[in-house]
């Protein structure tokens, strides 16, 4: 018996021994394989779209690529701070061009993107050039812009208002558009309905309309959001994160939210009702663009090489399919068979076609707490 149980513990040291060895084996070709790139980057990113395509850059050019990423832009921001202060900032972040480019432009030293050659500057549309340039110069390499866009149920509203009429919900016709409301809703025993929903961008929406009106206005968002939420109950109060779902659930009739959406709110909807995608803004008036871009935060040789990949058509199809952005590059606009490519082409081919009325906005002082104060007084007119 004893025997036995010595056999048995040797059997068992010497699988232990086994195991550890292999370990240390695993463990010298990890940093082996660490010795074998040539370089080291480092990048934040809260779009997961662009993943693959930073992997690839990695295996490609043999260069070690450190990917962090961050669920939204507010919590790299906050990191983004923290890391200042122990001298610890990454070599490129990935932005959005409305909320907080100003502070990073001002608050780190941030490498205006001149290195890139001007053939490659050139080719990006006037409007995401614009949205990220400070004082004349360029401070991120585009990557992709947004458009705001209303998702119209056709089947439940094609009844409710002709042709020539829009489904705009800043306009002067709310009292219309609440007996369209009421009127659906008399026959609607299974959940109220509400005509218009809008998703958590509320700030971008009202710096596009704003920047649609042409001339003077003294249109203010208290007085419109207290309308649309108060006085008419048009829009669901405190409700914005269900916007997508409730459309798709068929409780609301048009929503407010963005190209990038196209393929999530499709999926969701499959063929339980027809829909139309008309820009937000009605056509003939200015359409107000988000652009996502990147920023050189540290002095690295690999940048130039990074952004040189990245404009690359088949990796441009890649993360611009992934994460639903249009193109930033004027040529891809008007590429027919590069945006054939795209997932919901039938829908994006049709809405470049209003590229010549995009526009942009140079980076604007305290633009964060712009965006947070129209948010912060949103949900108090809700309340």
């Amino acid at each position: 018996m004893k025997l036995k149980l010595l056999f048995l513990l040797s059997i068992s040291i010497i699988i232990i021994c086994i195991f550890y060895i292999v370990d240390l084996l695993n463990q010298d070709f990890v940093l082996n394989k660490e010795d074998e790139y040539d370089s080291t980057i480092n990048i934040w990113i809260t779009s997961s779209g662009l993943a693959p395509s930073l992997d690839q850059f990695e295996n490609e050019y043999n260069v070690k690529v450190n990917v962090r990423q961050f669920n939204d832009k507010e919590a790299l921001m906050e990191e983004l701070t923290l890391s200042n202060v122990t001298s610890e900032l990454p070599d490129v972040i990935e932005v959005n061009d409305h909320d907080g480019m100003d502070e990073i432009v001002k608050q780190y030293d941030v490498y205006p993107i001149e290195r890139i050659s001007s053939d490659l500057l050139t080719q990006f549309h006037p409007s995401i050039h614009k949205s990220f340039t400070y004082q004349d110069k360029l401070y991120a390499y585009p990557l992709g812009m947004e458009i705001p866009l209303l998702f119209v149920n056709e089947s439940l509203l094609r009844n409710h208002y002709t042709d020539g009429e829009t489904l705009f919900p800043f306009e002067k016709h709310l009292g219309k558009y609440k007996e369209i409301q009421d009127k659906i809703n008399e026959n609607n025993n299974i959940q109220p309905f509400w005509l218009f929903h809008f998703d958590e961008q509320i700030p971008f929406y009202w710096e596009a309309k704003v920047a649609s009106t042409i001339g003077p206005t003294n249109a203010s968002f208290d007085d419109m959001w207290n309308d649309l939420v108060n006085v008419y109950q048009l829009v669901p109060p405190l409700d914005n994160h269900m916007a997508i779902t409730r459309f798709a659930n068929l409780e609301v009739g048009a929503l407010v939210s963005t190209s990038v959406h196209l393929q999530t709110v499709q999926e969701l909807i499959g063929n339980s009702f027809e829909f139309d995608v008309i820009p937000f803004i009605p056509n003939s008036y200015p359409i107000l663009v988000s652009g996502h871009g990147l920023v050189v935060m540290n002095e690295n040789e690999m940048v130039d090489e990074l952004f040189t990949f990245l404009n690359k058509e088949e990796i441009q199809l890649q993360f611009l399919g992934k994460n639903g952005w249009l193109p930033a590059a004027k040529t891809l606009m008007e590429d027919t068979a590069f945006v054939h490519d795209l997932p919901m082409s039938k829908y994006i081919s049709e809405l470049l076609q209003y590229e010549h009325l995009f526009i942009g906005t140079e980076i604007e002082e305290a633009s964060r707490e712009s965006w947070t104060d129209i948010k912060n007084k949103a949900i108090e007119i809700e309340k």
